[in-house]
C-alpha cells in the first residue's frame, strides 16, 4: 500500500484503500466521519463506543479500520516527508 492523498482528501482515499485491501466497505460512513471531522489521523484516538454509535458497525470491523488508519497515516506522513526533500529538477 502506498497511499497518497492531497490535503483534504485523506478520508476518502483512506476509505477507498481500506475497501481495496481489507474488502470492507465503509464508504457509506464518509459523510458522517467528515461532518464530525474524524480524519484517518485521529480515528485511532476515537473511543470504540463512540465509533460503534456513529457507524452502527461491529467492533471487529472498527478495530480493523482503526489499525488500518494508524498504518495508513504513518505511510502517508512518510511519503509526504520524503517528497518534501525531493530535489528540484532543472527544466532546461
Amino acid at each position: 500500500m502506498s497511499p497518497f492523498a492531497e490535503p483534504g482528501s485523506e478520508l476518502h482515499v483512506c476509505l477507498l484503500d481500506f475497501l481495496k485491501h481489507k474488502k470492507i466497505d465503509l464508504l457509506h460512513l464518509e459523510t458522517v466521519f467528515s461532518e464530525l471531522e474524524l480524519t484517518p489521523d485521529i480515528i485511532t484516538e476515537v473511543p470504540m463506543a463512540c465509533l460503534r454509535e456513529i457507524s452502527g458497525m461491529v467492533e471487529g470491523r472498527l478495530w480493523k479500520f482503526k489499525i488500518f488508519c494508524h498504518d495508513w497515516t504513518e505511510r502517508l506522513d512518510e511519503k509526504r516527508h520524503a517528497m518534501s526533500f525531493r530535489p528540484l529538477t532543472d527544466s532546461t
